[in-house]
């Protein structure tokens, strides 16, 4: 393990910069700007959370990055991407207050933010490690955690004292500011066959080059059932996400209170991160992944048992919300080439990316419909609950079915 970092720690900390300065930034942050947005525009919850289903239609281009990124630099991709998304955030600053053109500039930012996302670092990142995959990829996608900690309460705090355009103003300045150096500096994959000599095979495949071929994986159980898995959980996790601090102050808490809470989560989400990472590579991947996909219905439990608003009592139901939503990208990131090899990666993760992300704002849409249907977020999370625990079945069945691409390096060596 130690030779490992020891080699790879620079596409490490350059790949945990890069998703904390990418778009998925603003999906940990947007629920602060709900509330200011919507007494600003006069616009319902579920208006604002359907520009996220309507920026779904730049997804639909992922998996044509995913083949970009497996022929070419994902270096380069990233830079452009980081670029351009500070630039969209300037942009979500001048809103006229259109509904239109909010949606627009969401699609917009959307399809350049695609550039920013975990297909890019971990794709780097993969190619440094062997032994301690789960834990490399667990420390870069804690990147985004560590950001959400820090620019949270500063966000809330901006936005309370100088107004949201400011807030977006300074969101900008991450991706171009500290993404972009970092990233450009750091970001380089490991030489080709480094993957082969580190696990000492003897046969002529190149590990990094090697994946199951794409029909037989497209067909496979295997591959369906990590999506279906990765759909179910993602609902649940984009409702949260898009909602996290309307659903804490519609169960009492105040403002700074939820503010505090949301760090709080974001916490969470790196010790999932860290610690899935962590079993990873050390236990059966699936039932790791199925305990902490079933972990989120603990703080659901909580929240519709109509306990009071005190903040001992929320810590604990963030927190267990926060672990599964730190571990199911980095699951994605793991299991695939664990599953499939890393010939394919990109192009295999753009498009489970896509079913994840189509989740991810069918989830916002799904609560913020349901608030606005019965005044409160009870239903939503009763869905949220029945989505974990589908997932949870899924991905263990994800694991058991069919041959992975460990059977198929053993049969081509």
């Amino acid at each position: 393990m130690k030779s490992e970092f020891g080699r790879g720690w620079r596409a490490v900390v350059s790949g945990a910069v890069g998703m904390g300065t990418g778009l998925g930034l603003y999906s940990m942050l947007n629920s602060v700007f709900v509330i200011p947005l919507s007494e600003e525009f006069g616009w319902e919850r579920s208006e604002m959370a359907f520009s996220n289903v309507i920026g779904l239609g730049a997804l639909i281009f992922l998996p044509f990055l995913g083949a970009v990124v497996d022929r070419f630099d994902a270096r380069r991709v990233g830079l452009v991407g980081l670029f351009l998304l500070g630039l969209s955030y300037i942009a979500l600053s001048l809103q006229p207050g259109q509904l239109w053109v909010y949606y627009l500039t969401l699609l917009l930012m959307t399809f350049f933010g695609m550039a920013t996302g975990p297909m890019i670092f971990t794709k780097v990142v993969n190619t440094w490690f062997h032994a301690s995959r789960g834990l490399a990829l667990g420390i870069t996608m804690s990147g985004i955690t560590a950001t959400s900690m820090f620019l949270l309460p500063l966000f809330a705090f901006i936005i309370e004292h100088w107004g949201w355009r400011m807030a977006f103003v300074c969101f900008a300045m991450v991706p171009l500011l500290i993404g972009i150096p970092i990233v450009a500096w750091g970001l380089k994959a490991a030489p080709h066959g480094y993957l082969s000599d580190l696990t000492e095979d003897t046969g002529d495949i190149d590990l990094q080059e090697s994946a199951l071929p794409m029909k037989e994986t497209l067909t496979s159980a295997k591959f369906w059932l990590l999506g279906g898995a990765l759909l179910t959980a993602n609902i649940g996790v984009g409702g949260m996400l898009h909602q996290m601090q309307p659903v804490l102050v519609s169960q009492g808490f105040t403002t700074a209170q939820a503010a505090t809470l949301g760090s709080v989560f974001f916490a969470a989400v790196a010790i999932g991160r860290l610690s899935s990472g962590w079993l990873l590579d050390r236990f059966w991947p699936a039932g790791v992944a199925a305990i902490y996909l079933l972990m989120p219905i603990i703080g659901v439990a909580v929240f519709l048992s109509g306990a009071p608003a005190v903040f001992w009592i929320g810590v604990p139901a963030v927190l267990f919300l926060g672990l599964a939503q730190g571990a199911e990208v980095d699951f994605l990131a793991f299991l695939v080439p664990k599953y499939f090899g890393l010939g394919n990666y990109g192009k295999l993760f753009g498009i489970l990316l896509v079913m994840l992300a189509s989740a991810l704002a069918t989830g916002g849409f799904i609560f913020g419909a349901l608030f606005d249907h019965f005044g409160d977020y009870r239903m939503a999370l009763v869905v949220g609950a029945v989505c974990y625990a589908c997932s949870a079945g899924l991905i263990l069945l994800s694991g058991i079915v069919g041959e992975d691409f460990d059977h198929f390096k053993a049969a081509a060596e």
